[in-house]
């Protein structure tokens, strides 16, 4: 659908600025305590504050495009204005999958709102990052039909993520990315390591 794609392209941008990542093993630094995945072949570089923004960029691309596929099912899934989805599945395209837990999709004239629990099991698109654990999701998007550059939108995302493959380590984050008539602006935290960066 058109309007799923927009949502995973704001998707896309929205998490480049903020997903990172922490650790040197899969273990958990925080947050729920329970976030891991299997050890995977490849480099398993361990995650670092040096490394991060690398990663960030990384590990954004493959969480964004498995959001934007959930965004998708659940639109293309909506019979109303307002939906429940829970115990969504969406394979990932080498390994394992993610899960919609909870959660409900919105809309009302051109706003969209997603609001979602989705947990990572096990999950890679490419066959080199594997991702798992568990993240909260906010999405609220206005669209101007007249100008679709005019983009105003407010993403949240909590949760704590584990990496195995070509980057091994977890991650906790709080993030908040707003984009009002186009112009980002980014707030929250992400914890590297044990050590928490403000955004």
């Amino acid at each position: 659908m058109r309007f799923g794609s927009r949502f995973s392209g704001l998707l896309l941008v929205a998490g480049l600025m903020g997903v990172a990542g922490c650790g040197e093993d899969n273990s958990p630094t925080g947050g729920s305590g329970n976030t891991s995945v299997p050890d995977h072949a490849g480099a398993n570089t361990a995650i670092t504050s040096s490394n991060a923004a690398g990663v960030m960029t990384e590990s954004a691309v493959s969480v964004n495009s498995a959001l934007g596929r959930v965004i998708v099912a659940a639109a293309s899934a909506k019979p109303a204005a307002q939906a429940a989805i829970s115990n969504v599945v969406i394979n990932g395209l080498q390994s394992g999958s993610i899960t919609v837990t909870s959660g409900d999709f919105t809309t009302s004239g051109s706003t969209q709102s997603l609001n979602a629990n989705i947990v990572f099991d096990d999950f890679s698109d490419d066959g080199q990052l594997y991702i798992g654990g568990e993240v909260a999701l906010d999405l609220d998007y206005t669209l101007d039909i007249a100008n679709p550059t005019n983009i105003n939108l407010n993403f949240s995302q909590q949760g704590d993520l584990a990496f195995s493959g070509k980057y091994q380590g977890t991650l906790s984050m709080n993030i908040n990315v707003g984009i009002s008539n186009g112009v980002p602006s980014v707030s929250g935290s992400v914890t590297v390591d044990g050590t928490t960066v403000n955004l």
